[in-house]
């Protein structure tokens, strides 16, 4: 048997808002964003002239609008779920701040204390708080805020309040849901069927499969790179435990059969001489 670790990482698939995409706009431009780091290569596919919404307001969201607001009227929609209320540029943040949010969510926030059990379920399906472009910024740079996008009506979005908007971009900006419909093994079951089921990264019910870099998969920093180096250790640990185990399993059936076929033997050798 061999054992598998799925370094899972980010998700790969955009959440179900995406399903509106086919019916959205018909001629119109329909981006889907990934993540933030993919800020630069999707704009590199300049949005059409005149107005862009936005659709989604997580850090990506709102780090996409305040680019795009530079050359075209931008609105933005959703609602963001907090946000950091001090600048991450500054001093304070950078030296003291950072580190002790790092703190917290490294050995605070965690599956073994009761506020960590307690917010692991809502953290897991909703994004993240602002980090550095704040509600603030985006009233700034004049980008309107409107209500969620809730379908398609005329082949425009329909917003929650029954408006619709006729914008020339739409962008999706409305998180991840896991990649993995490739695995062909009863490991799911929450959310639908799509997170897979694991004690700490460990697959319980199929022996040998372990995950690392799922978000919260044992603490919130589980998908940072300062988290992902703890979980790896604990997984190296459970394959070693799981080796001695299976290792001290198959000596004692190799020495029980031993043991019966030695006894075999002699009852056989007995019969043979009465």
């Amino acid at each position: 048997m061999y054992d598998v670790i799925l370094s899972a990482g980010l998700p790969d698939l955009l959440v179900g808002i995406l399903a509106l995409a086919d019916e959205v706009l018909g001629g119109q431009q329909v981006m889907a964003h990934q993540q933030t780091s993919a800020i630069r290569l999707m704009l590199a596919e300049r949005p059409q002239n005149g107005g862009v919404l936005v659709v989604g307001v997580g850090n990506s969201g709102a780090d996409i609008s305040i680019e795009v607001s530079r050359n075209h009227s931008t609105m933005i929609s959703g609602k963001e779920t907090g946000q950091i209320p001090w600048p991450i540029e500054s001093f304070l943040a950078r030296y003291l701040l950072v580190r002790l949010v790092r703190f917290v969510g490294h050995h605070v926030m965690t599956v073994k204390t009761a506020i960590g059990r307690k917010l692991r379920p809502k953290m897991l399906h909703q994004a993240a708080p602002l980090v550095r472009v704040k509600v603030n910024d985006l009233m700034n740079a004049g980008i309107e805020r409107v209500p969620r996008v809730v379908g398609v009506k005329n082949g425009m979005p329909l917003l929650a309040d029954g408006r619709t908007l006729n914008v020339k971009n739409v962008i999706w900006c409305t998180g991840y849901e896991h990649g993995m419909p490739w695995i062909d093994l009863p490991i799911f079951g929450e959310n639908g069927g799509t997170d897979p089921i694991h004690r700490e990264g460990v697959v319980v019910d199929v022996p040998g499969m372990y995950f690392v870099g799922l978000h919260f998969l044992y603490a919130m920093t589980s998908a940072t790179l300062f988290g992902i180096g703890r979980d790896a250790k604990r997984i190296v640990k459970a394959i070693r435990s799981q080796t001695r185990i299976s290792a001290i399993a198959t000596d004692r059936q190799r020495r029980s059969i031993h043991t019966h076929g030695s006894t075999g033997l002699i009852a056989s050798t007995e019969d043979a001489q009465v």
